[in-house]
């Protein structure tokens, strides 16, 4: 199965207290690509889960992750020097 989309289905579920980040599928019984507790966003502040769910989704759409390749794989985020 081929996990990598350009579309995805993210859900904030208060009920279950969590995140998701889902692909559109046409079976709902899947489980879902990533689960964020609740309990785990309160210990970020905005910034850290910023990064955090943001990074997900980078590196779940190929179109993205090629974007963002030179600082997905350089140790400090920062774009490698090129050269």
């Amino acid at each position: 199965m081929n996990s990598f989309s350009n579309k995805y289905i993210v859900e904030f579920n208060e009920n279950h207290g969590e995140f998701t980040i889902d692909f559109v599928k046409k079976i709902d019984d899947c489980m879902p690509l990533v689960v964020i507790k609740t309990e785990d966003l309160k210990e970020m502040n905005l910034k850290q889960a910023s990064e955090f769910i943001g990074e997900r989704l980078i590196l779940l759409m190929p179109a993205l992750r090629k974007i963002y390749e030179d600082y997905l794989w350089s140790e400090d985020g920062d774009s490698p020097k090129k050269g």
